[in-house]
């Protein structure tokens, strides 16, 4: 801090000063009720703040899940449909049976390490 905060809480003076206010306080309340000039209870429901978290925010989320819920179903299962048949489609080379899926002779695959090298070589001299 800039300057030195010196405060303490518990003083003498300042233990009576908050008394005396505390005191005052519920006088001036004891006054106003017993001349019956304090304004009467009016029993009434207080919405705070916390009305939107508590009831509104839920009831939007509610009522936007089903647009959700209907958007997903338009349009996001369709897709995935497709995704998964083209998937299917590309997973065929890759099976146990198929092209690059079959076991390969460790000659093949030495050749075909030189040649990916060699490639990269020539690229990268250019």
């Amino acid at each position: 801090l800039p300057y030195a905060v010196e405060f303490v809480p518990y003083t003498t003076t300042h233990v009576l000063t908050q008394m005396q206010l505390l005191m005052f306080a519920a006088a001036a309340f004891a006054f106003l009720f017993g001349k019956g000039w304090y304004p009467p209870e009016i029993p009434s429901l207080n919405l705070d703040f916390d009305w939107t978290y508590r009831r509104a925010l839920p009831a939007v989320v509610r009522a936007s899940m089903g647009v959700l819920v209907s958007t997903r179903d338009g349009i996001l299962l369709p897709a995935r449909d497709s995704l998964t048949s083209m998937l299917r489609q590309l997973s065929g080379p890759l099976s146990p049976k198929g092209l690059i899926g079959a076991g390969w002779s460790t000659g093949a695959m030495v050749w075909w390490v030189a040649a990916l090298m060699g490639a990269y070589l020539l690229l990268s001299l250019m």
